[in-house]
């Protein structure tokens, strides 16, 4: 049996997921976080497809091979659009293949040239459905010179049918290939014309893609976060825009293929409203340290063009479906609607998304306790894992999710998103000592090694509640004493336990 049809096996022979998500639940206290043991990134969940790509990429850009390899699968579903969707896995309604994924990589390490290597397929399918437009464009004057010259001539019934072809024509959609740092109401327009509603976000400089998400440009304190967010699940959007009206997109999604540099990914990992609204939670975010090309070691440039070659069949698809010139649909009604082809799931898949669903649950109970805010982050962990399976079945061309593709799907999930819980779950504690290391120094050079609390809040922005907590966290290295002042008045004088 391949190691990924049995994800794990239990007790009484039941399937479990005790490796990475169980060793989150035994090692995780209320008080001290541990690392995750085995910890290596399970790279043979990738397809062979993508597998000889992320060797390639690391050889070349020093790239690791979990980023490069999650930003392909991204990129897969940034082409598959609507086209699919997974039915009959644990969720009760259809899920989307749109994923979210950021890397995070220091200037200078290539990240731009990495998503032009990546996505060179789907730029070049691009440029074909632009040109598609351009000529659209052309092809729609002349229509509508044509019909202009009906009205003059004709009738009155032939006006009113040469109208309702002229407003047809001028109603026609596009496809969105992919867009680039834009708004929350340029995002919408945009999706409004969209012949499938689906667009794709992908760039290399990010920094003010999550400006623009996290409401830095938005007028009267609203959050365009809660707009993102509605187009990964398809929900439909209303809103009323003073410059363009009513905008209206049903069943609306977004994929995101981002890269953005660790001081901004900081930044955004501490914003409360990027973790309240599940910004985060929908995100997968991968820092997987410094890119370093490995010394002395080169790689030929794969002869496999099995990826590309799938991306460029997707696209050519939905230009197929969705692709219109004006001249040929006079008369002819456009595609006003589209319904997406199911992936269905097999008992066996289904059986490991909703033993995923439930350990997922586990580890929310252990969450709640340490860090609640991110809590939504475990709640969507079958659902990711579904749309990763759902995109590998689409890149090996299968007609059904088997039990190994969603073994391996959701170890890969599992272990992108439990290191991602255990590294924003250690900075609390990291800060605790942080400003722990920061008292003990200011103790041991203070006059006698006595420090009051009052110096602390008034010289060092210490504030009482936070030495009340540092206090409690380490109660063997410093001490406290309630002594009465010259005045009379009592104070807290710490000191360094001895």
């Amino acid at each position: 049996m391949n190691k990924h049809e049995e994800v794990r096996s239990g007790e009484n022979g039941k399937e479990n997921f005790s490796g990475v998500c169980g060793n989150f639940c035994q090692s995780v206290g209320p008080k001290e976080l541990a690392l995750l043991e085995g910890g290596e990134p399970p790279l043979d969940a990738f397809p062979e497809e993508i597998r000889v790509w992320t060797r390639y990429y690391l050889a070349e850009f020093g790239a690791p091979e979990i980023a490069t390899g999650m930003a392909m699968v991204t990129a897969l579903s940034g082409a598959v659009g609507q086209l699919f969707q997974v039915t009959g896995s644990c969720f009760p309604m259809p899920t989307p293949l749109n994923l979210w994924t950021c890397l995070v990589a220091e200037s200078g390490s290539g990240k731009s040239s990495l998503f032009k290597d990546i996505l060179s397929g789907f730029f070049a399918a691009s440029n074909e459905i632009f040109q598609d437009q351009e000529n659209a464009a052309i092809a729609l004057e002349v229509a509508e010179g044509i019909l202009s010259k009906e009205l003059e001539r004709e009738g009155e019934n032939s006006q009113l049918d040469a109208r309702r072809k002229l407003h047809k024509l001028r109603s026609l959609r596009h496809l969105v290939p992919f867009i680039q740092d834009i708004t929350a109401e340029s995002l919408l327009a945009e999706l409004e014309k969209a012949a499938d509603n689906f667009a794709f976000l992908v760039t290399a400089e990010s920094r003010n893609v999550f400006d623009n998400i996290l409401g830095r440009y938005a007028k009267n304190g609203t959050l365009p976060g809660s707009v993102y967010n509605s187009l990964y699940s398809g929900d439909t959007l209303c809103a009323n825009r003073i410059s363009r009206g009513r905008v209206s997109v049903a069943e609306g999604r977004l994929a995101m293929l981002l890269a953005v540099q660790p001081g901004k990914a900081k930044e955004i990992l501490e914003n409360k409203d990027a973790i309240d609204s599940g910004l985060i939670a929908r995100m997968f975010f991968i820092d997987a340290g410094p890119w370093e090309r490995p010394v002395g070691e080169t790689s030929p440039r794969p002869a496999s063009g099995a990826f590309q070659k799938r991306v460029v069949e997707l696209m050519a698809r939905r230009r197929e479906i969705f692709s219109h010139n004006p001249m040929e649909v006079r008369g002819k009604s456009p595609v006003q609607s589209f319904l997406a082809e199911p992936i269905p799931c097999s008992t066996e898949a289904v059986r490991n998304f909703a033993a995923f669903r439930c350990d997922a649950q586990k580890i929310t109970i252990q969450v709640r306790r340490l860090a609640p805010e991110y809590c939504g982050d475990c709640a969507r962990l079958a659902e990711a894992a579904i749309k990763i399976a759902g995109n590998f079945a689409i890149l090996l061309k299968r007609k059904i999710i088997d039990a190994e593709l969603s073994g391996r799907a959701i170890e890969l999930t599992r272990f992108l998103k439990t290191k991602f819980l255990m590294q924003v779950l250690q900075r609390p504690k990291m800060k605790i000592d942080e400003r722990f290391d920061r008292l003990v120094y200011l103790i041991e050079r203070a006059p006698g090694g006595e420090l009051s609390a009052r110096e602390l809040q008034h010289l060092h922005h210490f504030k009482k509640e936070e030495i009340e907590k540092l206090l409690a966290e380490c109660p063997n290295e410093v001490v406290a004493e309630i002594r009465k002042s010259r005045t009379g008045r009592p104070s807290k004088i710490l000191k360094l336990r001895q």
